[in-house]
């Protein structure tokens, strides 16, 4: 990189002055040496940064167009890392007069290689006490060990020398310390690196399959980011930016500002830039180039669209993604900043977000953007479809609105909301209903639907015609309600072209008649004997011996069968009583429909009871339970497999369970449940004498069940294997640390977390996550038992810090002027002590 020299300015020399030239003592070389290879606070990132900037300069400077390699690896167990060029390579009079020299360089005339400083070829003695060199030039090979004396001076020492007819170039080799620092090399070869052409990673968790997008002002890596915010690209390095040193906020949006060497200085260590005046109205005046030059792609890629069901799904959804050829630049991030108390510059969104359009309501001038909600509320007639005995019916409550009623119902199937369309002469015919009634049953979310007539006031409002010539308005109305049709038509299906299958005419036809030629409805008089399950039976096997008064059988139920069947229906009993219905004396009297008696009676008696049309047998019970049966079989039937799963996930999702993604959660929900139902349900053994009437029944369904529960079992475990400290965190890690540990990782996170964390937290999370970071180690690296001591103490030391960070707040809180920000603070405080 070229310097500029400052004019010259003397005093005027008289006879008076003298001149004393500026020397260094020989025995003060060795403080020098330190001070120029202790220059660096990140030590590894420049390592990373200024051999692979080496690589390049040598890479330009030859005319080369073979890539550069990074190649990280092991070898007899020691870790390094390796930088290599195929560029001009080292001559011996550059490797002695510039090489092994402190501040020579061949760089500091040209703005076309990135060096200039003369010291990043010696980085890695910033970090270790050697690296090794291998250089060809001009037919030449030879190998050299760079490394510090013991008079504390660096020295380079050939090792070898050999003829080569390999081309030219070099390669750079360290040794890193161990695999905590492997990582971090792997870390900061992604972040110093990103913009880099013509690199090739192996080993180094780098995708080569990127590319990078350039605007005229901005360059954006597609895979790989360095940062998550707007940062600087200067001559191909990313820096940071020291949003506090412009005087404004982060914007987080993923891309660099596009400056060419020599626009802006870097410091000596090559860490970061200068920010004196200049340099701060020149990244200013980039930030700006770059948010008009964004803003004009957003809007030309906006959508729209002559798709009316994506316009009404996209209500009061913005845009938040620009598109560039097939990538996609995700601006989430970026629109969903808020103004924060803990933010002195109060960001807000670096750009304009809008929802989709609709091109033929934009056409015509037409202001109007219904959503799913609007459409059910105001020209739909809701009833519920409900099941009871094989009938149609409303649900309780008569109409309902429903805001999901065309989306996707959050049930355990994720079944689609199922929508019937009637009109005012629909005829209603019962087959039908009960057809629907037996296939719907298990979607608690189905709806019939009717048009509602809204008249000119109505549209007149919604479509705000007032600013609009009278007569546009029919035109305009009638443009608005065909969409609306055409909507509600494709989301939904015909009530009057339904066609009931025949053969499930023909099934229940046989099905009514044997259910009429069990159950007489013949009134009953008298009395039998009838030996019901109390509580106490259940457990000293003594049944209830009372009379049963078959005239009083009413709205109640009975289940019976012989002393034969005494244990399938001591199991019944007991799910009964479990779920508090079990009447023990079979004085079913009266109407409540929740009394269930159980028991046997004699052989003689079955035939009469059978006529009874609240008596149910053991099979024609389970029958009617389908829905709880069902699930309590499935979760009997596997419930060592639900164990086992609770086993590998329970208690360790909990501690990301707040912040993980939410389809992460939805699966989470599901096997919940299952889990809970599995620990509530009666224990298997209670079970064993009716499993062979459950399986006849709900096998199938159980193994469709079981199926979905595998893979939602499994969705959870490859995203928690994405977590190696998952089992490590402690229960009481403050949530912003959890998002951050996640967010470093590059694991998905539920989106009301998708944005940056305030700035009251960053001096904390820098401390804390770099440990957190360093611990992404491999499992075999370590044993099981050092492996867990160093988790353990990270995640200790995690809490105690922030624990720490909170309780010495109270000074800063005393005398705290702005209310609401102390308010905010003390809040905090307490959440996280």
């Amino acid at each position: 990189m070229k310097f500029e020299d400052d004019a010259k300015k003397h005093l005027v020399k008289g006879d008076l002055f003298e001149t004393v030239q500026s020397q260094i003592d020989p025995h003060n070389l060795e403080k020098l040496y330190n001070l120029l290879s202790n220059l660096y606070k990140n030590s590894i990132g420049s390592i990373v940064r200024e051999y692979t900037s080496n690589a390049y300069d040598a890479t330009v400077e030859a005319g080369s167009t073979d890539p550069i390699v990074v190649r990280m690896d092991e070898s007899d167990g020691n870790y390094f890392i390796e930088f290599e060029d195929f560029g001009v390579g080292l001559s011996p009079d550059r490797l002695h007069k510039v090489y092994f020299n402190y501040l020579a360089t061949t760089k500091d005339k040209t703005n076309n290689q990135i060096g200039g400083f003369g010291v990043g070829a010696k980085s890695f003695l910033s970090y270790n006490d050697s690296f090794e060199i291998r250089t060809r030039y001009d037919g030449m090979e030879s190998k050299w060990l760079m490394s510090k004396q013991a008079t504390g001076v660096p020295a380079g020492e050939k090792l070898a020398e050999a003829p080569t007819d390999k081309k030219n170039g070099t390669r750079i080799r360290g040794y890193i310390h161990n695999s905590a620092d492997f990582s971090k090399f792997q870390e900061e070869c992604k972040k110093q690196l990103a913009y880099l052409p013509n690199v090739y990673f192996e080993g180094c968790r780098v995708d080569n399959d990127y590319q990078l997008v350039t605007g005229k002002n901005f360059v954006w890596r597609t895979r790989d980011t360095p940062y998550n915010d707007v940062h600087i690209c200067l001559g191909n390095i990313a820096y940071p930016i020291s949003w506090s040193d412009l005087g404004m906020a982060s914007i987080f949006i993923p891309i660099g500002l596009k400056f060419e060497i020599g626009e802006l200085i870097p410091t000596p260590s090559r860490e970061d830039v200068e920010y004196d005046q200049v340099s701060i109205a020149k990244i200013k005046a980039k930030i700006e180039a770059v948010r008009r030059e964004l803003q004009e792609r957003y809007d030309l890629s906006l959508d729209k669209g002559d798709d009316f069901e994506v316009f009404v799904d996209s209500y009061k959804s913005k845009v938040t993604v620009i598109k560039f050829g097939e990538f996609t630049l995700d601006l989430r991030d970026d629109s969903n900043v808020s103004s924060s108390y803990y933010d002195t510059y109060k960001s807000k969104p670096f750009l304009n977000y809008t929802a989709p359009t609709f091109a033929p309501f934009d056409k015509v001038g037409l202001n109007f953007r219904p959503s799913a909600r609007f459409i059910s509320t105001n020209l739909l007639t809701l009833e519920k479809v409900g099941y009871t005995n094989g009938s149609m019916r409303k649900n309780e409550g008569g109409k309902h609105s429903n805001s999901y009623i065309f989306k996707e119902a959050d049930n355990y199937a994720r079944i689609k909301t199922k929508v019937y369309r009637v009109t005012s002469n629909t005829e209603w015919i019962p087959v039908k209903n009960r057809y629907l009634a037996e296939k719907l049953q298990q979607n608690e979310f189905n709806y019939m639907v009717s048009p509602r007539i809204r008249g000119l006031e109505f549209w007149k409002a919604q479509l705000e015609l007032d600013q609009i010539p009278k007569k546009d308005w029919r035109k305009l109305i009638k443009l608005a309600q065909k969409h609306l049709t055409s909507y509600i038509i494709k989301n939904s299906e015909s009530y009057d072209k339904l066609v009931v299958p025949q053969q499930w005419i023909d099934d229940e036809k046989a099905e009514r008649a044997a259910i009429r030629a069990a159950h007489k409805t013949t009134k009953l008089k008298g009395e039998i004997s009838f030996s019901a399950y109390s509580e106490d039976s259940l457990y000293n096997g003594k049944t209830n011996r009372t009379t049963l008064h078959l005239d009083r059988v009413k709205n109640s139920k009975v289940i019976y069968g012989t002393r034969e069947d005494d244990a399938q229906l001591k199991a019944i009993a007991k799910y009964i009583k479990r779920i508090g219905y079990l009447d023990s004396y079979g004085n079913t009297v009266g109407n409540n429909q929740n009394r269930i008696a159980v028991g046997y009676v004699a052989q003689a008696n079955v035939k009469i009871l059978s006529k009874l049309t609240q008596s149910y047998t053991i099979s024609e019970f389970m029958k009617a339970e389908y829905k709880k049966l069902n699930r309590i079989y499935f979760v009997v039937a596997n419930h060592d497999k639900i164990k086992a799963a609770y086993d590998l996930i329970g208690e360790k999702y909990r501690r990301i369970e707040d912040v993980a993604s939410e389809s992460i959660q939805k699966n989470y929900r599901f096997f919940r449940d299952i889990y809970q139902e599995s620990c509530t349900a009666m224990a298997p053994y209670d079970w064993e004498p009716l499993m062979g009437e459950l399986a006849s029944l709900y096998k199938d369904n159980a193994e469709k069940t079981l199926e979905e529960f595998e893979v939602r079992v499994e969705r959870i475990l490859e995203y928690m294997s994405e977590l190696p400290l998952l089992e490590y965190l402690d229960p009481n890690m403050p949530t912003f640390l959890k998002i951050d540990y996640l967010k470093s990782l590059k694991v998905s996170i539920a989106k009301k977390y998708y944005q940056k964390l305030d700035p009251l937290t960053e001096n904390l999370l820098a401390d804390v996550m770099r440990d957190v970071e360093a611990a992404q180690i491999r499992r075999e690296q370590l044993s099981p038992a050092d492996y867990h001591s160093k988790a353990r103490r990270i995640s200790d030391r995690i809490v105690s810090e922030t624990k720490a960070f909170f309780t010495g707040m109270d000074d800063a809180l005393v005398g705290m002027e702005d209310k609401k920000l102390r308010s905010k603070l003390i809040n905090l405080k307490e959440q996280y002590t």
